[in-house]
């Protein structure tokens, strides 16, 4: 009888995989973002890309300056997939190319509401 202890840490092979996706997205959106006036003029950082364990998939987590909670930024990405895809098949030799889906890292909002939270509960236990 196995046990279920929750989902599998990604393999080696997984985080290489997404390492490699990150690094390709980053350059295709330095030298050759889409042609879409949603990506002009403005910072995005991927913070993590996470392939399926199959590595048909990907989630791609991004940060937008200003635009953390921007649906309308991420569906435009969503969008975007294809293009992202197909720049991507020139500069990564993999099997196959995993289809892309974009999420916003919500981690570094929520770290800072945490930290405004603790910063309170410290400021109230002075007074």
């Amino acid at each position: 009888m196995s046990r279920n202890n929750g989902p599998r840490p990604p393999t080696n092979r997984q985080l290489a995989v997404g390492e490699l996706i990150r690094g390709a997205l980053a350059r295709i959106l330095v030298q050759s973002p889409p042609n879409d006036t949603h990506f002009q003029g403005k910072l995005i950082t991927i913070t993590q890309v996470s392939p399926s364990p199959d590595l048909r998939s990907a989630k791609v987590f991004i940060v937008a300056q200003g635009h953390e909670e921007d649906h309308a930024f991420i569906k435009s990405l969503n969008h975007a997939a294809s293009y992202f895809r197909r720049e991507m098949a020139g500069m990564v030799d993999l099997k196959f190319l995993p289809s892309l889906r974009f999420y916003p890292d919500l981690s570094f909002a929520n770290g800072d509401k945490i930290g405004k939270i603790l910063l309170n509960i410290k400021q109230q236990e002075i007074l």
